[in-house]
């Protein structure tokens, strides 16, 4: 568990967005998520009610957005991101607290991590099982964790072909909803209210350091892409360390040409990867 969230901070860190805009509703973006309410009020089949939600889901190859990102606890933080996503293939995420300029960035490709840090002309860069280890995560589930995406690990987003791999538990506030395909020492489900629109992603483990993870999901917004959440906000704590992160989108736009910048300034010092998480808050 330790390894994703090492991928959930790094992303964190350097992502930072919250209280955002969300963008004008056109007739199209309208239609997602209706009809999977009315669906997952009335379907009692478990693998009809997965397949309900997934339909909130839209295709898309490329995303873009501004955003903010709050970190509290410990070193609080607040700046301005933009964020890019090529979709199954990469993660960018450049840090601008001031005036636009960027002092940080952050670039997660299928098997690799780097993050530049502009402040002190130094960069982590290695290879993304590093970080995961064993565990089968893809760049498609970390895609799908930061747009409010139900996603069985190392399958890919939640649909219509990997929906026998999910099972439904009803509640008095909607469905949850498990995921077969589990990683050894934890577990993770996804909560969703009534009308499907999706609440928290849960992660426990079963280790002795006592790790609970949460990230909830908030401002679920149609856009041409399908239904994604605006406001993210990941809780947890490790051993005895409270994480509280809270980040949130505007302006996003889908299919448009992206520039995802992997050069390294040859002035730069490499660091470890064990620095990773303090990486822009360090002194």
């Amino acid at each position: 568990m330790k390894k994703i969230i090492s991928i959930t901070l790094a992303c964190a860190v350097s992502i930072m967005g919250t209280a955002c805009h969300t963008t004008q509703k056109t007739t199209s973006e309208q239609s997602y998520g209706q009809q999977s309410a009315s669906a997952i009020a009335t379907d009692t089949d478990d693998n009809t009610r997965v397949i309900s939600i997934s339909q909130n889901y839209g295709e898309w190859n490329t995303m873009q957005c501004n955003g903010t990102f709050r970190l509290r606890g410990g070193k609080s933080f607040s700046s301005s991101v933009i964020v890019r996503m090529e979709r199954d293939k990469s993660i960018f995420i450049s840090l601008r607290p001031v005036l636009g300029i960027e002092v940080g960035r952050l670039v997660i490709t299928g098997d690799s991590i780097i993050v530049i840090d502009k402040l002190h002309k130094r960069y982590v860069a290695a290879a993304i099982s590093t970080l995961t280890g064993n565990l089968p995560a893809t760049i498609s589930n970390v895609q799908d964790l930061y747009l409010g995406r139900a996603f069985v690990l190392g399958k890919g987003t939640l649909d219509k072909a990997n929906a026998k791999n999910a099972t439904v538990t009803s509640n008095s506030n909607g469905y949850n909803i498990t995921p077969e395909i589990q990683a050894k020492g934890i577990t993770y489900s996804f909560d969703f209210d009534k009308n499907g629109c999706i609440e928290s992603l849960n992660i426990t483990t079963a280790s002795k350091s006592d790790q609970t993870y949460k990230v909830e999901y908030d401002n679920i917004q149609p856009t041409t892409a399908g239904m994604v959440a605006h406001s993210i906000g990941i809780n947890g704590t490790a051993k005895g360390t409270e994480l509280n992160f809270e980040l949130s989108y505007r302006d996003i736009t889908w299919n448009k040409d992206i520039k995802i910048d992997t050069a390294i300034p040859s002035n730069y010092k490499k660091i470890e990867l064990k620095s990773l998480n303090s990486l822009f808050t360090a002194e």
